[in-house]
């Protein structure tokens, strides 16, 4: 997997393996709204990624990381 960006600012990246049953158990990190989005998801595991890739992303760029409640 390669990732390359090329931005002014600040870039962050997160690269997942999509595996079965992920979401189950770090659903307790994220927000009420994002575990009912991925609860109504006909592909859970593939909305999860997407919801986690882009937090993880985020707190990279950021520098902060990924605050764990």
């Amino acid at each position: 997997m390669a990732v390359c960006a090329a931005s002014r600012y600040p870039v962050g990246t997160d690269v997942e393996e999509v595996r079965a049953n992920r979401a189950e158990p770090l659903m307790r990190f994220l927000h009420e709204e994002e575990q009912k989005m991925i609860q109504a998801a006909e592909d859970r595991d593939f909305v999860f990624l997407e919801i986690w890739t882009r937090k993880e992303s985020f707190g990279k760029r950021s520098g902060e990381g990924i605050a764990v409640r």
